[in-house]
């Protein structure tokens, strides 16, 4: 299973915030105070406080759900990375929860839930990335994988011919597909 894990997002969202607090607190917030000065306002909104509580501002409720996704997904990946896979699959779930949109989330997800054998899940996940990023060649490849070791032959050489139309120099991909056409036509005998 392949997958890429970044911070580019988050660091430019945190970049923003930072900005923002530095600007009305003449510098005097700093990004390790930044998520201990977050609080729910009953407007539905975030509120920032400087450490003092002298003064409030509304951030949009979209940047920190986008810090909270970050938040989720960062501490998901390093469970992943520790193969603590379930732990990894609840963190994934909040940053769901943070942001139901996010293909990141569910391609981290669907790779946990790989992992953990659990290969339904897992193509659910999957299939969830395709509706928001059909061109996303990982999860095409991972889906090729599930389905060829699930007997689903022809199901693997279509998701990795898929990988193919999208990124043709794929050797790799190439070769796996020969392998299992020739498999599949030896059991066909």
């Amino acid at each position: 299973i392949t997958s890429s894990i970044g911070g580019e997002i988050f660091n430019e969202e945190l970049g923003k915030i930072e900005a923002f607090l530095e600007s009305e607190t003449g510098g005097t917030a700093s990004s390790d105070s930044l998520f201990e000065i977050i609080d729910e306002t009953e407007s539905g909104g975030h509120s920032l406080f400087t450490d003092n509580n002298e003064m409030e501002q509304t951030v949009s409720s979209d940047v920190v759900r986008r810090v909270h996704r970050r938040q989720f997904l960062e501490s998901g990946n390093w469970y992943y990375r520790q193969g603590l896979f379930a732990k990894a699959v609840d963190e994934f779930k909040k940053a769901l929860q943070a942001d139901p949109e996010s293909s990141e989330a569910y391609q981290h997800l669907g790779d946990s839930l790989f992992k953990l054998g659990q290969s339904e899940k897992a193509v659910e996940a999957y299939e969830n990335v395709k509706k928001r990023d059909p061109y996303n060649v990982d999860v095409l490849e991972n889906l090729g994988v599930i389905f060829a070791n699930r007997g689903e032959y022809k199901k693997a050489v279509w998701q990795w011919g898929e990988v193919l139309k999208k990124n043709p120099e794929r050797r790799d991909i190439i070769e796996r597909i020969r392998r299992m056409q020739r498999f599949i036509r030896q059991r066909s005998l």
